[in-house]
């Protein structure tokens, strides 16, 4: 009776699913496999307006970053950038949350929030960086979920949330 599967293939499979799971590691991200690509939370809104879904926002933001740009016409919301320290690759960092609400030809809300990071490319801590010293990190996707709570906890006392 032959096995199933080789030992040689079984040793593939689990290098593969190893590294698939590993993609969010440091050395992925220096190998550019991972870090760059933008991670969206969306939900969905009937009954309320896109203007005062950006508000809405605004006013949830503005408790941590500093709102940079808001257009309640465009349905965008841009914050100013947070800096930080990372304390897994000992770099300076920096995030800023952006937001857009686009409504859908059936008249509901869809909301993206998406909390951007990137990491300093220099070793040192709170010197002076110009934007070309910055390079791509994972998305905040933690942060990005607790704004879009606070959001639907907000909206569910003007509008219900779609199912």
């Amino acid at each position: 009776m032959k096995p199933l599967a080789s030992v040689g293939c079984v040793k593939c499979l689990m290098v593969l699913l190893l590294t698939a799971s590993l993609g969010s590691c440091a050395i992925f991200r220096e190998l550019g496999l991972g870090g760059d690509d933008p991670e969206w939370i969306e939900n969905s809104y009937a009954g309320v307006s896109r203007s005062d879904v950006v508000h809405m926002l605004s006013s949830i933001v503005a408790r941590n970053y500093s709102v940079k740009r808001e257009d309640p016409y465009q349905g965008e919301l841009e914050s100013s950038w947070l800096y930080g320290w990372d304390r897994l690759s000992h770099r300076e960092m920096r995030e800023r949350v952006l937001a857009e609400a686009d409504r859908e030809d059936s008249g509901e809300i869809v909301v993206k929030l998406r909390v951007q990071r990137e990491v300093s490319k220099k070793m040192g801590r709170f010197t002076k960086r110009e934007d070309s010293d910055w390079k791509p990190f994972d998305d905040d996707v933690s942060q990005a979920k607790i704004l879009m709570q606070h959001l639907r906890i907000l909206i569910t006392e003007v509008a219900p949330q779609k199912t």
